[in-house]
C-alpha cells in the first residue's frame, strides 16, 4: 500500500533560480520535508522584480520538488519613475528632493504586493493539507492570510526576521507604518503558527502580542552540512582573517582594520568574500587585504575552510539595544569548527556563538584594544587549535532536525484544525 503523505503548499517569493541568502532556508525545508513524509508544492515568482535582493538567476533547482510560478507586475519600475519625476519637479522649484512619495504610498508593505499569486495560491491550497508561507517580502504574509481565509486551510507563517519590530528596517511615512501595523496584527491573528528565527525575535513578538503568544515558535536558520576542514587545509602560509558576505553601513570592518594597522603583522591577511566595502581604500596600503567577489554558496563554504579566524561583524543601529537578528553565516561559521572573532552588539548572535562555538573571541562594543587582544590571542594559538564542533550544535541546528520541528508543527495544526462553516 502506498504511504499516505501530507501535502503542503509552500509560498516562497525567493526560490531558485533566484540566488539570495533567503533561499537556503526555503530550499532546505522543501527538500527535507520530502524526507519526513510531506509532499511540498512550491509557489514562487516567475520573474523576480526585486531590484536589490536578487544577486543572480543561476541557483540550481531542487530535485523532486513540484514548483509553480506566478508572474509579478513591475511595481518597482513604476514607483521609481513617479518618484524621479516628482523629485525633479521639486528641485526645479527649489525644494529638497530625495523622498520616495509613491514608494511609500503604493508599496505597502513592499513592492512585491504586485506579485499576482493569489488565485494560483488559493487553487493549489485547496488541494493541500496546509499552507506554509516564508517571508520576506512581508507582502507574502498578507498573501498567506488571504489564502487561508479563501481556501480554509491552516497556515504556518514564517517571518524569518522580524517585520514591524525590526529596528533595522527602512524609514517610512506615518501612514505607511500605520497600515503595516494593522497588516502585521491581522496576519498574526489569522495564522495558526507564527515562526520566528531567533529567540530574541520570539520574545519580542510574544511581548508585543501576548494574546497570540501560544501560537508562536522559534525555528532558527541552521546549516545544511558540517564543513570541517581536512588536516591538509589547516596548513596555511599566512594567518587569514576572513569575512564572508556583504559589508555595508555599520557592518564596515574599519575598527578591525585599524587594529590590524596598529599591530602591523605582515603575515596577517584580511580576506573579504562578497565584494568591496567603504573603508577599503583607506586601509588597503596599511593592511594586506584580498577582495573576492560574491561566489556561489558551495565556493563560499570551501573558502571558509581556508580561514585561520572567521570574522562576524554586526553594527548597532539607532534605537537598538539588543540585536535579535542572527546572520545565516553564523551557523555556517560554527559548522567549520574554526575560531570565530565576533564583533557584534549584545544579542542573539553573541549568545549562539558563546553557547555553541568551540573557539570564539567575543567583542561586544566598539573597542579597538579588545579586538587587538582577540587577534593576538587567536594568532598565538594558531598552531594549537584543532577544528571541532560541539555535539549540541549538531543536534540543535542541523537542517533536517529543524525541518522535523516544522513538520511536527504542521502536523499538529492539520490534526486540530476545524474548517469554518
Amino acid at each position: 500500500m502506498r504511504e499516505l503523505r501530507r501535502r503542503v503548499l509552500m509560498i516562497c517569493y525567493y526560490f531558485p533560480p533566484s540566488r539570495t541568502s533567503a533561499i537556503a532556508r526555503s530550499v532546505g525545508f522543501a527538500e527535507n520535508l520530502v524526507r519526513v513524509g510531506w509532499e511540498p508544492t512550491v509557489l514562487t515568482v516567475a520573474k523576480p522584480r526585486d531590484t536589490w535582493g536578487i544577486k543572480s538567476l543561476d541557483a540550481p533547482l531542487p530535485q523532486q520538488i513540484s514548483i509553480v510560478r506566478a508572474r509579478e507586475v513591475n511595481l518597482n519600475r513604476l514607483v521609481d519613475l513617479l518618484d524621479t519625476l516628482v523629485n525633479k519637479a521639486r528641485l526645479l522649484l527649489g525644494l529638497k528632493g530625495g523622498r520616495y512619495y509613491f514608494r511609500d504610498l503604493l508599496c505597502i508593505p513592499d513592492p512585491q504586493i504586485a506579485w499576482l499569486a493569489f488565485f494560483k495560491a488559493v487553487t493549489f491550497a485547496r488541494r493541500k493539507d496546509c499552507i506554509y508561507v516564508t517571508c520576506s517580502p512581508f507582502s507574502s504574509a498578507v498573501l498567506g492570510g488571504l489564502v487561508k481565509v479563501f481556501s480554509r486551510r491552516p497556515l504556518v507563517l514564517d517571518f524569518r526576521d522580524a517585520w514591524r519590530l525590526n529596528p533595522h528596517g527602512l524609514e517610512h511615512t506615518r501612514i505607511h507604518n500605520w497600515v503595516v501595523a494593522l497588516m502585521e496584527k491581522w496576519v498574526i491573528k489569522t495564522c495558526d503558527r507564527l515562526v520566528l528565527n531567533t529567540r530574541g525575535a520570539l520574545t519580542a513578538y510574544q511581548r508585543e502580542y501576548p494574546e497570540y503568544a501560544r501560537k508562536m515558535m522559534w525555528i532558527p536558520n541552521g546549516y545544511d552540512k558540517l564543513n570541517l576542514p581536512a588536516p591538509e587545509e589547516c596548513k596555511r602560509d599566512k594567518f587569514v582573517i576572513m569575512h564572508v558576505g556583504s559589508l555595508y553601513g555599520t557592518r564596515d570592518p574599519a575598527l578591525l582594520l585599524e587594529a590590524l594597522t596598529e599591530l602591523n603583522h605582515r603575515d596577517i591577511e584580511f580576506v573579504q568574500v562578497g565584494g568591496g566595502f567603504e573603508s577599503y581604500d583607506h586601509y588597503k596600503d596599511h593592511v594586506t587585504i584580498t577582495l573576492i567577489n560574491s561566489v556561489p554558496p558551495e565556493e563560499a563554504l570551501r573558502l571558509m575552510r581556508s580561514a585561520s579566524l572567521l570574522y562576524l561583524k554586526q553594527g548597532l543601529e539607532k534605537n537598538d539595544t539588543q540585536y535579535v537578528a542572527v546572520a545565516a553565516k553564523t551557523y555556517e561559521y560554527i559548522a567549520t569548527g574554526l575560531p570565530i572573532l565576533v564583533d557584534c552588539p549584545p544579542g542573539d548572535n553573541i549568545d549562539i556563538v558563546r553557547e555553541y562555538a568551540e573557539h570564539a573571541y567575543i567583542v561586544t562594543e566598539a573597542n579597538k584594544e579588545q579586538i587587538k587582544e582577540a587577534i593576538l590571542s587567536a594568532y598565538g594559538r594558531r598552531s594549537a587549535v584543532t577544528p571541532s564542533i560541539r555535539a549540541r550544535f549538531v543536534d540543535d541546528f542541523d537542517r533536517l532536525n529543524l525541518t522535523k520541528k516544522l513538520a511536527r508543527a504542521m502536523e499538529e495544526i492539520v490534526r486540530t484544525h476545524v474548517t469554518p462553516l
